[in-house]
């Protein structure tokens, strides 16, 4: 996905989106049913249009997204962290995850989770 000025999440989610998972979050996209130890990242890039295409620019932020209902009950089971541009280790979440989790939310019939598995 590309999200684009103007829509309701262009701050700070403006760019184009990618997101990856382990084999735990695969099966979890597929039956919607999320078991402990999945791990969902979200890379998100700027992007800039030229010549009439949209190429992928530098990195804006990486989320993360991991399963363990013991350790993260409070956040549906979800502890999530995000990391500025290409750091390692410059943490832009802050308060354990709790303002993540209050975005998710909306998405709890899909185990909290935005994304849906392409066929």
């Amino acid at each position: 996905m590309i999200i684009e000025p103007g829509h309701p999440l262009e701050q700070p989610f403006q760019g184009i989106h990618h997101v990856y998972g382990n084999e735990k979050a695969i099966q979890g996209l597929v039956s919607g049913n999320y078991s402990d130890g999945s791990v969902l990242v979200f890379d998100l890039l700027n992007y800039a249009k030229k010549d009439n295409t949209i190429q992928e620019g530098e990195r804006k932020l990486v989320g993360v997204m991991h399963k363990d209902v013991n350790r993260y009950p409070k956040t549906g089971g979800w502890g999530f962290e995000g990391f500025a541009a290409n750091s390692k280790t410059t943490r832009l979440t802050k308060d354990g995850g709790t303002s993540c989790f209050g975005c998710h939310l909306p998405e709890k019939n899909s185990g909290y989770v935005f994304s849906r598995l392409r066929d």
